[in-house]
């Protein structure tokens, strides 16, 4: 595809810190959001959306990424779900991506960032309940 340009069907190589490395594919792009789907070699199974959002109280916009993945093997599981050393540091390294995502949102929008701001970063995990079908936070 084009440099410039995300478009459906885009296939990539995540090249980030930690074992998360892996090709995807870009499944949907709209105006305010574009999602990824992982493809064969890659540690997880599913796909991840990036939306900008209005805030609720209508003050700023929001940037969101929704994980809908699982582990692509009983290894993987275990060191993520069991050990939860994978969890930790991937939680770390989507704080990193989201804190780097309104910087560079918040320079393009106002030529520069203040030195001391700070941006707020939330992290919600959820697992669905496989016998309910429900999802909860963990």
């Amino acid at each position: 595809g084009s440099p410039d340009v995300l478009a459906e069907g885009d296939e990539f190589f995540i090249d980030i810190l930690g074992p998360w490395n892996g090709p995807v594919t870009v499944g949907r792009v709209e105006e305010h959001e574009f999602s990824l789907l992982t493809l064969q070699d890659h540690m997880e199974s599913g796909e991840i959306h990036f939306r900008i959002l209005p805030k609720a109280d209508q003050q700023g916009i929001r940037f969101e990424i929704e994980s809908l993945a699982r582990s692509k093997d009983s290894l993987v599981d275990f060191l993520y779900d069991k050990i939860p050393i994978a969890q930790f540091f991937q939680t770390e390294m989507w704080t990193q991506v989201c804190t780097k995502f309104a910087t560079f949102a918040f320079e393009m929008q106002n030529g520069g960032v203040p030195a001391l701001m700070k941006f707020d970063v939330n992290i919600e995990t959820a697992k669905k309940d496989e016998e309910s079908g429900k999802w909860i936070l963990v």
